[in-house]
């Protein structure tokens, strides 16, 4: 039984947005993805699995779980290695989606950052510039999207306390106490286009990776029957998303599938570098267009990870 033609990696794939996108891909019988759920927890990936494979039996063999947390940076290098090993079919995508909000009684990564940082920006990014040089050569155009939220942008008056940037030195402090509603998650949400804008850059001016990648951000819209906001207050959830938040829901079935059409490569409308809301291109916030903002976030991220092997941009 077929593997598939091409592999896309999707973090966090083992529910909400990252698990209706799996099935939405799986279901493209012309471009038969390969999807490797990369998750934290391997029962939970290997439970989505068999519901996926529920549905159809045929997806069993498209189907590979890899244990990715993105809360230790040496997890991150692990998965690499595993992928490597699998002998899947070419790489052709990866779909940047895990995210946290801050987990009670957890506030720091492995290696001692903030764990809203850690996991949502600086995993991906050390996974990401990892994976570059193992994305395949050919005519179809690789596709990477950081699924990211309006949150970051304080003119579309989302009820989330709006960004509060770096420099990264200071992002990586956890705070003394946890709080039930902090501008880290915003911010974190800032910095995943920040890097999309500064990774689009520097693979254009690379003469090996110039005109072989796509490099996309994307906002799904508040969709609070994902696992993303469990460890809110409940009353401060409730009051989101019947009041305030009301206005900014988006059926995750809508979004699931943008965010699956941006890796398909027989979409050749897909634009690159942009800041997609829903199936839309439109402006990302003022601040996410600052160079020198770009620049700092991706030295600082670098500088933490320390090790020059892992970069080749």
């Amino acid at each position: 039984m077929s593997k598939g033609k091409r592999t896309v990696i999707v973090t966090g794939a083992n529910c909400g947005l990252g698990f209706e996108s799996t099935k939405y891909l799986l279901s493209d019988k012309i471009d038969e993805w390969h999807v490797v759920l990369a998750c934290r927890d391997e029962s939970k990936g290997k439970q989505a699995i068999q519901q996926i494979v529920e549905i159809d039996q045929e997806y069993a063999s498209r189907l590979t779980f890899i244990e990715l947390d993105l809360a230790d940076l040496d997890s991150v290098r692990n998965f690499v290695t595993n992928f490597n090993q699998e002998k899947l079919p070419p790489l052709k995508a990866l779909i940047c989606n895990a995210a946290t909000q801050a987990p009670p009684n957890i506030s720091t990564t492995k290696q001692g950052y903030d764990i809203v940082f850690g996991v949502n920006h600086l995993g991906h990014f050390l996974l990401t510039n990892l994976l570059i040089p193992h994305f395949a050569k050919n005519d179809e155009i690789n596709s990477i999207v950081n699924v990211t939220s309006d949150t970051h942008d304080p003119k579309n008056g989302t009820p989330v306390p709006v960004p509060t940037y770096g420099p990264v030195d200071k992002l990586i402090i956890p705070p003394q106490e946890t709080p039930k509603r902090d501008s880290r998650y915003a911010t974190s949400k800032l910095c995943n286009i920040l890097f999309t804008y500064e990774l689009k850059n520097r693979l254009d001016k690379s003469d090996e990776f110039k005109n072989h990648f796509r490099v996309n951000c994307f906002n799904p819209g508040f969709m609070p029957e994902t696992s993303l906001a469990r460890y809110l207050d409940p009353k401060l959830f409730n009051m989101i998303v019947e009041g305030e938040g009301k206005k900014y829901r988006k059926p995750i079935a809508n979004s699931s599938r943008y965010l699956a059409d941006l890796v398909n490569p027989q979409l050749d409308k897909v634009s690159n570098g942009v800041y997609y809301d829903g199936n839309e291109i439109i402006p990302s916030s003022d601040e996410s267009y600052e160079v020198s903002k770009q620049l700092e976030l991706w030295e600082g991220s670098k500088n933490l990870i320390k090790t020059e092997t892992d970069f080749i941009l």
